[in-house]
């Protein structure tokens, strides 16, 4: 994400005008995210948990989110089988996979 946020010039003299502003609300608005659900009693989700934090650490926005906790939010993206992933981009399902999957589908699929 660093070279992302890098901007060349300005408007007018202060660096964080209005319109640096926009451009970055836009941007982390248009990112394609991740949510992750999952549960501790479940061993594919125990066993797929580290890939997922390590793309995490990598800089991908991914949500993790407990399916006991979040019953609702389970339901509300119709999550029949942990573990899940949900993807989305401008608010919007795009993609999702049910079970493991290797770290690199995962990039792919968010990029």
């Amino acid at each position: 994400l660093e070279n992302h946020w890098t901007l060349t010039g300005s408007v007018g003299s202060n660096p964080t005008s209005s319109a640096t502003f926009l451009f970055v609300r836009t941007y982390l608005y248009s990112m394609k995210t991740a949510k992750y659900f999952s549960a501790s009693w479940c061993g594919p989700c125990r066993t797929f948990k580290p890939v997922v934090n390590e793309l995490i650490s990598e800089g991908h926005n991914i949500e993790i989110i407990d399916v006991d906790d979040n019953q609702e939010l389970a339901q509300q993206y119709q999550v029949m089988s942990i573990p899940t992933i949900v993807v989305e981009e401008d608010g919007q399902v795009i993609d999702s996979v049910m079970g493991t999957t290797s770290k690199d589908d995962i990039i792919q699929r968010l990029s």
